[in-house]
């Protein structure tokens, strides 16, 4: 019987396939844009949100951190290509070795850089939910003076909620793909057990 992938197993090998690929590339060229754009109306209206003056600097901050966040992730992917190109070159010798062991080494600390981007992207994600919502729905148009600090730039508001948004709709997205990929492998796997066991059969009448 010819070896069966496991469902983790299968599940990468799709996704790397799915990062490699050109449309990838341009979904991660669009994150950019968007994350460069998210901090700079932040950085742009740090005074223009009164009654809640961290929404800019969230908006600062998040969308620095998701452009550091989306290079690395170009950076992964170009790595990973290199590494196949010097594997597919059948590069030998001591060199190549120490080259290996520096590429390992400089991956497990990107990893680990990786790893905590995300968890500070993560925690400034929850902390940035609380902060929008509480306040929902501020005036845009800043009030006579006495009340001069309950309004927000509707700009900033509404981006802010934008990346809300757009980061639940990735998360749905990335677990919707999980989901299709696991019951892909599951039908993979049912057929060729399938198969295995029709020829099983028609070996034993035999």
């Amino acid at each position: 019987m010819d070896y069966i992938e496991t469902d983790f197993e299968f599940i990468k090998k799709k996704l790397i396939r799915l990062f490699d690929s050109v449309l990838f590339a341009i979904f991660l060229g669009v994150l950019i844009v968007i994350q460069i754009a998210t901090a700079y109306i932040g950085i742009q209206n740090l005074m223009n949100c009164p009654i809640q003056p961290k929404i800019p600097v969230y908006l600062f901050i998040f969308g620095s951190f998701g452009l550091v966040k989306i290079l690395n992730v170009f950076y992964e992917i170009w790595k990973r290509s290199k590494k196949e190109q010097l594997e597919q070159s059948n590069i030998l010798g001591t060199s190549g070795y120490d080259h290996g062991m520096h590429s390992e080494r400089d991956s497990n600390g990107a990893r680990v850089v990786d790893a905590l981007i995300s968890l500070f992207l993560l925690i400034w994600f929850i902390v940035g939910n609380y902060w929008v919502i509480s306040i929902w729905k501020p005036n845009f148009i800043q009030p006579p003076e006495i009340d001069s600090h309950k309004w927000c730039e509707e700009t900033v508001y509404m981006s802010a909620v934008f990346q809300l948004i757009l980061f639940y709709a990735l998360i749905f997205l990335f677990l919707l793909v999980i989901f299709f990929l696991f019951i892909s492998s599951r039908l993979k796997h049912y057929r060729l057990m399938k198969k295995y066991l029709e020829e099983a059969s028609e070996n034993v009448k035999v």
